[in-house]
C-alpha cells in the first residue's frame, strides 16, 4: 500500500502543478502579433488573422491544461479511494482472523 500512497501523493502533486501551469499560461496571454493588427492594408489583415489564430490556440492550450488538471485530480482521488478500501479490507481481515483464532482457544 505504500506504493499506492506514494502514487496518490505524486498524482496530487502533478495535479497541483498542472493547475499552476494553467494559471501561469492564462497570465501570459499577451499577443505578440497584435501590433500588426493595426497596420494598414494587407499587413494589418494578416496581423489580425494571425492574432486571432494565436489567441484561439493559446486559449485551447489553457483549456487543455485545465482538462488535464481535472483528469489528474480525479485519478489521484481514485487512487486515494483504492488505498482506503485496501486499508479497510486489511482491517476487516485482521479483526476477522483474530476473532477466529480467539474462538479456537
Amino acid at each position: 500500500m505504500t506504493e499506492l500512497n506514494r502514487l496518490g501523493a505524486e498524482l496530487a502533486t502533478a495535479s497541483g502543478q498542472l493547475s499552476d501551469a494553467r494559471h501561469t499560461a492564462s497570465l501570459l496571454g499577451d499577443d505578440p502579433i497584435g501590433s500588426l493588427a493595426g497596420a494598414p492594408g494587407r499587413l494589418g489583415e494578416i496581423g489580425r488573422r494571425l492574432s486571432g489564430q494565436l489567441r484561439q490556440a493559446w486559449s485551447d492550450r489553457i483549456d487543455e491544461l485545465g482538462e488535464a488538471h481535472a483528469d489528474m485530480d480525479r485519478l489521484a482521488e481514485a487512487v486515494d479511494r483504492a488505498v482506503a478500501r485496501y486499508a479497510q479490507a486489511e482491517d476487516h481481515t485482521r479483526h476477522g482472523v483474530g476473532r477466529l483464532h480467539a474462538e479456537e482457544m
